[in-house]
């Protein structure tokens, strides 16, 4: 049966987007709308008409497929079959109001068609329009309550409303469950706090790929996202030993590394990552942080330079600077990285107050935290003026900065 999709704003949202950083086949997001096994005319130029529309799209040529499609829907215009093609082009070409409409019209001729259903759930999901999707989704269920595509992307719907427990309830329906209904599972598990479950899950979907670099990498970014650091890093070293040499994986076990208290192996991970990517501020920077951690602190200061070159609004980078030069006693430089900071940042908010002041703005935006934060990085003296106001209104206060309203 052919299987369309199209990248959406909800889609994007539905799960794991950043568990692959590189393609996947098991890729977990709502799914593609096909071709129902409904009504259709035998005729053998409709039949032959909606073949060659399913070959073209087969082959990528969305606007060929879509011209064969209606040739045969006008030979056959109540063609539930014909109807959900053709709402497939659309919907693979990004016409999803045009997707929904065709969908609507094959279901008020076949109202019992669960994949029709389900593809107008997956063309309301494409104009984020969650709730419809849920409801057709749920209308497949009562039809046909193991029905894998719904149960799927029903769970994938609940765990983007913080609804794991519910998301289980569908995944373990899927059966036999694939890598991506596994790996939904093992999120689901862990959001709801079953980590023994979740855990045992991952090691069985482990096991299971034994072979399978991409999925070792998926576990560990899915287990390190959740804070499940060792288990994590386990899975990125037998990726790593997979498939060496690739960045994505080096850079994510070189974290978990950092995140475990092993930062000689994330310094040594790095220097790999960085000789893949020299330019990367984020390399220099996570190799900073792990020279700090074994306490090189010069060294740590040299590489945050470079980071800095390289990606010069970077704030992590200017507060790790901040706090090294500090802890060497540099702290006429750190009151000079700060306050360069802290004056661009009041300029442009400033420039985007609408009249209303920078401080007022930045506390009415929830802007203050970064400042907030940024402010206590500082020596004591500094800090503590303004005596009794926030380290944004003492900084504002004593830097002369004006409120704008």
């Amino acid at each position: 049966m052919t299987t369309l999709g199209g990248t959406t704003a909800l889609r994007k949202l539905l799960l794991l987007a950043l568990l692959f950083s590189f393609a996947d086949p098991a890729r977990s997001q709502v799914r593609r709308p096909k071709a129902p096994k409904g009504p259709s005319s035998t005729h053998s130029s409709v039949s032959s008409d909606f073949a060659e529309a399913q070959q073209l799209v087969a082959s990528g040529m969305l606007e060929q497929a879509a011209v064969a499609a209606k040739r045969g829907l006008e030979l056959s215009p109540k063609s539930v079959t014909g109807l959900n093609l053709l709402g497939i082009i659309y919907h693979q070409q990004g016409h999803d109001a045009d997707a929904v409409a065709v969908f609507k019209q094959a279901l008020s001729l076949h109202p019992q068609s669960v994949d029709t259903l389900n593809n107008l759930a997956t063309g309301y999901a494409a104009q984020n329009q969650a709730k419809l999707a849920e409801k057709m989704f749920r209308k497949s269920l009562r039809l046909q309550p193991a029905n894998r595509t719904a149960n799927y992307n029903l769970a994938l719907l609940a765990l983007t409303n913080n609804r794991p427990e519910e998301a289980i309830s569908h995944l373990v329906r899927v059966s036999p469950p694939d890598v991506a209904t596994r790996l939904s599972l093992v999120r689901a598990y862990l959001e709801s706090g079953m980590i023994a479950k979740g855990l045992r899950t991952a090691e069985a979907l482990s096991r299971d790929s034994a072979n399978d670099p991409k999925i070792h990498f998926s576990l560990g970014v899915l287990l390190g996202s959740h804070r499940q650091y060792p288990p994590a890093v386990h899975e990125l070293e037998v990726a790593n030993a997979q498939e060496p040499g690739t960045f994505e994986i080096l850079h994510d076990l070189a974290q978990g590394y950092l995140l475990v208290g092993r930062p000689l192996q994330a310094q040594q991970t790095l220097n790999e990552v960085l000789k893949l990517q020299p330019d990367s501020a984020n390399t220099l920077y996570l190799l900073a942080q792990a020279a700090a951690d074994q306490q090189q602190d010069v060294d740590a200061l040299e590489l945050l330079v470079r980071a800095r070159k390289i990606a010069p609004t970077d704030t992590s980078i200017l507060f790790l600077m901040a706090r090294l030069s500090m802890k060497q006693s540099f702290f006429e430089d750190a009151i000079e990285l700060l306050h360069r900071e802290l004056r661009d940042r009041i300029v442009l908010m400033n420039k985007n107050s609408d009249g209303i002041g920078p401080t007022r703005y930045v506390e009415r935006s929830g802007h203050h935290i970064e400042l907030e934060r940024a402010v206590v990085e500082l020596p004591l003296e500094l800090q503590d003026l303004g005596k009794g106001q926030s380290p944004v209104r003492a900084y504002v206060t004593h830097t002369g900065h004006q409120c704008g309203g």
